[in-house]
C-alpha cells in the first residue's frame, strides 16, 4: 500500500487525527509546495491561476517557484500581468511578490517592458510619501540585487543617500553596501563618513558599515581618520571594527604612521 508506505518507511505524510476526523498532511510543507507548482505549470493557463491567488499567503510558493520553472516569455507575461493589477492596488501586493520574486533568485529581468515597468515601479517607491515598503526587508533586498547590475537603479540609490529624508538616507547607504565594490559608491560613502560634511552620528555610523560591507581597501585611509579623530565615540569603534574586517595589518601601519 503506497499510503502505507508514504507514512511508515518514507515519512513523507504524517497521520492527524481529531474526534471527528482523520487524515494525512505532509510532514514538511515544502512538499506541498512542490506538488502544487508541478500541477499548476503544466495546466495550460497557470498564469491566469497564479494571478488569481497572488493574495493567498498559501500560494506565494507556489507561484514563486512556477516562475523559477517557467519558461522567460510566460515569466515575463505572468510579470506583465502582474504590474497591471500593480495599477489597481493600493497596496502594491502584487509589485511586493515580483520582489520576492526577485531577491530569492527566481527570475533574472530581462530587457523587455515588463521588466523595465518593474524597475520603473522599484524606483519609484523612493518617492512616495510612505515608507512602508520601502522600509521592508523584501524591498531592500530588491533594490540592493538591481542595483548590482541596473544603472537607474543604483542612480537613485545614491541619490536618496544624499538628499532623501533620513529614514530612506540610512536605507540607501545601506542598500549601496549591499550592491558590491563600485568606485562612485565608495566615494559618496567616504563623503558620508566625514563628519566635517556629515553632522549625523548615525548617517557616519551607516556608511562605515557599508564600507566595511563592502571591503574595499580604498576606504582604509578614511576609516582611519575616523577612527582617530571622529568627535562620537560610537562611530571611532564602528571605524575601528570595520578596519578589522577589511585589512587590519594595513590599518594598523597606516595608524602608526600617522603617529
Amino acid at each position: 500500500d503506497i499510503l502505507v508506505q508514504l507514512v511508515q518507511r518514507h515519512g513523507i505524510l504524517v497521520k492527524t487525527q481529531t474526534t471527528d476526523f482523520t487524515g494525512y498532511r505532509f510532514i514538511h510543507d515544502g512538499f506541498l509546495d512542490y506538488l502544487t507548482t508541478a500541477e499548476l505549470v503544466e495546466k495550460d493557463k497557470w498564469i491566469d491561476t497564479a494571478l488569481s491567488n497572488i493574495s493567498n499567503t498559501e500560494w506565494q510558493e507556489p507561484i514563486k517557484m512556477a516562475i523559477g520553472l517557467a519558461e522567460p516569455d510566460d515569466a515575463d507575461k505572468f510579470l506583465g500581468k502582474l504590474m497591471e493589477l500593480n495599477e489597481r492596488d493600493p497596496l502594491q501586493r502584487p509589485l511586493m511578490l515580483a520582489c520576492r520574486c526577485i531577491s530569492d533568485g527566481r527570475i533574472e529581468l530581462q530587457d523587455k517592458t515588463s521588466s523595465i515597468k518593474i524597475i520603473d515601479e522599484i524606483t519609484g517607491l523612493f518617492n512616495s510619501q510612505s515608507p512602508m515598503h520601502f522600509l521592508s526587508p523584501v524591498v531592500l533586498d530588491t533594490i540592493s540585487l538591481l542595483g548590482q547590475s541596473v544603472k537607474k537603479v543604483k542612480d537613485k540609490v545614491a541619490s536618496f543617500s544624499k538628499n532623501g529624508k533620513k529614514h530612506l538616507r540610512i536605507k540607501s547607504i545601506i542598500a549601496m553596501g549591499r550592491m558590491g565594490y563600485d568606485p562612485r559608491i565608495i566615494e559618496i560613502l567616504k563623503d558620508q563618513i566625514n563628519q566635517e560634511r556629515e553632522k549625523d552620528p548615525e548617517i557616519r555610523i551607516c556608511a562605515v558599515n557599508s564600507l566595511a560591507m563592502i571591503g574595499s581597501v580604498e576606504s582604509i585611509d578614511d576609516l582611519v581618520n575616523v577612527t582617530l579623530n571622529d568627535e562620537n565615540q560610537r562611530v571611532r569603534w564602528r571605524a575601528s571594527s570595520a578596519l578589522t574586517m577589511i585589512d587590519p595589518d594595513k590599518a594598523v601601519t597606516k595608524i602608526i604612521d600617522s603617529y
